[in-house]
């Protein structure tokens, strides 16, 4: 359960350092290369393996998806459409962004919760937080930062503050725990 709390207010951490890294473009960069090289290095020195290790060769392909569909949705934001189209793309994004924040959440969720349950059902959240844990909630950091920045930007503060809240919400409903009435 601490695991879930720390990720729900990494969330919050976006909206708060914002300001801050708009002054600094030197802590920015830092914060930046801090968060992008440590949850590299956990993704494939420790998430990847111990998900093919569970799941099989199959987990490599759900990894690469994870990497090159947010590259390629990043790509086709990018693409020109005539103003007849504009709108209507900009409602189906804004729900395919919406809809896949959520089930994101939602398996950072069961990764958090999961953090301290074992194979045999009980709680070991006295051993502190995993690698998995960890890479969750240090990505959870420039996520919510990208989400406030960017967010913001396009399509202002009310909806950027819903998303970030579905992405709470999907959070706290991937806990497993939750679903076997715990």
């Amino acid at each position: 359960m601490f695991a879930v709390v720390l990720g729900l207010l990494a969330l919050g951490v976006g909206p708060l350092l914002a300001p801050l890294l708009r002054r600094s473009q030197g802590l920015a960069a830092a914060v930046d290369g801090f968060i992008a090289c440590t949850v590299t290095g956990l993704v494939l020195l420790h998430v990847v393996p111990q998900s093919v290790a569970l799941a099989g060769p199959a987990a490599i392909a759900l990894a690469a998806l994870g990497f090159f569909v947010p590259a390629l949705l990043h790509r086709l934001d990018a693409w020109q459409v005539p103003a007849t189209v504009a709108g209507a793309r900009r409602v189906i994004a804004s729900v395919v962004v919406l809809a896949g924040a959520f089930v994101h959440a939602l398996l950072d969720g069961v990764a958090l919760a999961g953090d301290s349950l074992h194979e045999h059902g009980h709680d070991h959240a006295d051993e502190g937080l995993t690698l998995l844990a960890l890479a969750v909630l240090l990505h959870r950091l420039p996520y919510s930062l990208a989400i406030w920045v960017v967010g913001r930007e396009r399509v202002g503060t009310t909806q950027a503050l819903l998303l970030l809240g579905a992405l709470g919400a999907g959070t706290v409903v991937g806990r497993p725990g939750r679903r076997y009435g715990a």
